[in-house]
């Protein structure tokens, strides 16, 4: 059985005949109904029903088809690979990004990328914390956005952005209604909802309280539905929670030990490692932004 033998089958199967099949293969038809021979004598059973006017699949034939078209497929991915490792090109490209940064702005720079290098498949993933600088570090990915608190000499930073933090509550909340900011005895009987950290490190103890009780969970979307419904308290990253503010459906307060925080969000790449000519462009577009 070949690729040559299989795909002629597919292509029978997609064109409706060996005549058309012949004509789209540029063989032919003797060759194409002989390939389909050598691959039924190798098989031991028929692909092909020819007792109609056109060929139909056997029942064993569309088990053949179905599965020989996965096959092709990466037999095909396979070739574009290999070629793209050929010209230098990455035929993939990993991006972790921190689960603060807006995405509307990267969301733009895959675009201007993939628009570069059409062929090159791009994995974007969404990291908490200290997550994203530590896929980076064990180099399982090529780029991240992320939020840089320790830098380390093997990777190098460019600043993206600013993301502001407000703690917010709801308004069913009572501290949320105490005109002052608040200190650490005011949020004693109050639940503090946390994101964890996806990093398999020492999670960041940044804006957490240590004599209040704690929830967990793995990302912003939950901790807001949790707060809306008056569960906790939390920091959440303003452009997450804008219109929930605008709504009223969370409301603002200081926290006197610990103030709103402000995150500088950088792209990040190894500096000990060579860069390929996809993440090279896509490294170079964000500085120059």
């Amino acid at each position: 059985m070949t690729l040559d033998q299989l795909h002629i089958v597919q292509t029978i199967v997609e064109a409706g005949g060996f005549r058309a099949a012949s004509a789209k293969l540029h063989l032919t038809q003797s060759a194409v109904s002989q390939a389909v021979k050598k691959l039924e004598e190798n098989l031991g059973f028929p692909i092909f029903s020819r007792e109609g006017y056109r060929p139909t699949l056997t029942p064993q034939g569309q088990t053949i088809y179905e599965k020989s078209k996965t096959l092709l497929r990466n037999a095909d991915d396979l070739k574009l690979t290999a070629s793209l490792l050929a010209a230098g090109e990455e035929a993939q490209l990993t991006i972790a990004v921190n689960s603060v940064v807006p995405f509307d702005q990267i969301s733009a720079w895959v675009k201007r990328c993939r628009d570069e290098y059409p062929h090159t498949r791009f994995i974007i993933e969404k990291h908490n914390l200290q997550g994203s600088n530590e896929k980076l570090l064990k180099n399982a990915v090529d780029l991240a956005f992320t939020e840089v608190r320790h830098p380390r000499s093997q990777l190098e930073f460019c600043p993206i952005s600013k993301v502001h933090f407000l703690a917010v509550a709801a308004p069913s909340v009572p501290l949320v209604h105490l005109k002052r900011k608040l200190t650490e005895d005011d949020l004693a009987d109050f639940v503090q909802i946390l994101v964890k950290d996806s990093s398999q490190g020492k999670a960041s103890s940044v804006g957490v309280l240590d004599t209040v009780r704690h929830w967990y969970v793995d990302d912003f979307e939950i901790r807001k539905h949790l707060m809306m419904e008056g569960l906790g308290w939390g920091r959440m990253p303003v452009h997450l929670i804008q219109r929930e503010l605008d709504a009223g459906l969370l409301v603002p307060f200081d926290v006197l030990s610990d103030p709103n925080l402000e995150v500088n969000i950088m792209i990040a790449r190894r500096n000990d490692i060579p860069h390929g000519p996809v993440s090279t462009f896509f490294w170079d577009m964000c500085v120059a932004s």
